[in-house]
């Protein structure tokens, strides 16, 4: 509560607000450390509970095939001792850093307590929902307490836009997505313009065009929330600022050749999926490789993954070394975190945007519900909603 009240008391709260969810970031060993691990322990130890729904982070390793991977057994077991401690206090060890396509899925304009810039910013600007960009320690405080101040995007007069965005460009691909971001983040970053776009010149996307971008404008800019008519739930509460800025194909072009600096000669890794991939992107990383094999193991998150095995895209991803035997569906991709099952039931939420994305959101949180079987027995803590899907029956 210390860590809540001292942040109110920084940025001009005069309240707490009670939060639906929370998303953690801070998991990896390597940036906790021993200290942070013992912080974590001490707070699991003392009583310490989730009163709202929480996912995780990415941890720092993949949790089933980290030897392939090179992380030291060392490495492994202090990476366990933090999943478990956060498990001890109910969090949903989901390790993804997209929570909204595993579960995590707010209604418009409710509140919650989100890390993760990506994260953050697709919870602010695509689903409506009103979070800051909080650290590990705020968000787990707002967890275990169920409250956050209020300040900051929670606030009505911090969503309205500040300066216009016209996109001149086609776009239409995630790369194409991903330039526009760091294009946008970039000239923000250069000029005291405010953090809240409001763009035009896009007239469609796609969830994973959405995510891409969030990600890259989150990067680059640090932007938490932006606006797109058509697009997203609180663009028509606001007319576009006077202030604006132009998006060219030069600059598109500029965005592109800047984020690619490496020598096209030789790769030595490919890393896909930050954020992590979706179901569909996988599926179409599965049909590029169609008959290749990488060189090495790769990973990704684990509910995500051990779906891909289900449908076959994964198999197909030949995610082994040349010479190993056929890939298996590991128990620990489909690990379950006891304390948290339970107490949540997952529900998914409204859906607020596009046809697209609603589906898919929906999918995915049916699918994790079939998966985990979490529930509570109490249906207070989750009173149904107009949207809900039927739930599962127990197995």
């Amino acid at each position: 509560m210390q860590i809540l009240a001292t942040l109110g008391r920084i940025y001009g709260a005069d309240r707490m607000i009670p939060v639906h969810s929370v998303q953690i970031s801070g998991v990896s060993y390597a940036n906790l450390g021993e200290a942070g691990l013992d912080w974590l322990a001490e707070m699991a130890a003392g009583g310490g509970r989730a009163q709202v729904f929480t996912t995780l982070n990415p941890a720092g390793m993949d949790i089933e095939n980290y030897r392939n991977l090179g992380i030291s057994e060392e490495f492994a077991v202090n990476q366990r001792r933090v999943l478990e401690a956060f498990e001890a206090m109910g969090v949903v060890t989901t390790c993804s850093c997209t929570p909204y396509l595993f579960g995590n899925l707010p209604h418009f304009g409710e509140h919650i307590a989100w890390a993760e810039s990506s994260a953050v910013c697709y919870a602010n600007a695509v689903l409506g929902a009103r979070t800051n960009r909080e650290g590990g320690p705020s968000a787990l405080a707002a967890a275990l307490t169920g409250i956050t101040p209020a300040y900051g995007y929670h606030l009505d007069e911090n969503r309205q836009p500040t300066v216009h965005v016209v996109v001149e460009a086609e776009i239409q691909s995630n790369p194409d997505f991903g330039a526009l971001g760091k294009a946008i983040g970039d000239l923000l970053q250069a000029e005291p313009l405010g953090k809240v776009p409001f763009i035009t010149g896009i007239s469609e996307a796609t969830l994973e065009n959405l995510k891409s971008f969030c990600a890259s404008i989150a990067t680059f800019g640090g932007v938490a929330l932006f606006h797109i008519p058509g697009l997203t739930p609180e663009a028509d509460q606001f007319s576009a600022p006077e202030t604006q800025i132009r998006i060219s194909h030069a600059d598109l072009d500029q965005a592109r050749q800047e984020l690619n600096t490496a020598a096209p000669d030789e790769v030595d890794f490919v890393s896909l999926g930050c954020p992590h991939l979706t179901l569909r992107e996988i599926q179409r990383i599965a049909e590029l490789l169609k008959g290749q094999q990488v060189k090495r193991n790769s990973g990704s998150p684990p509910r995500a993954l051990s779906r891909a095995w289900r449908t076959g895209w994964a198999t197909r991803l030949l995610l082994r070394r040349q010479g190993q035997s056929s890939p298996r569906t590991p128990a620990a991709w489909l690990h379950r975190s006891k304390a948290a099952s339970q107490r949540w039931r997952l529900i998914p939420p409204k859906p607020v945007i596009m046809q697209r994305e609603r589906t898919a959101s929906r999918l995915a949180c049916w699918i994790l519900m079939m998966w985990s079987g979490r529930r509570s027995n109490d249906p207070r803590q989750h009173p149904p909603r107009p949207f809900d899907l039927p739930r599962p029956v127990d197995r």
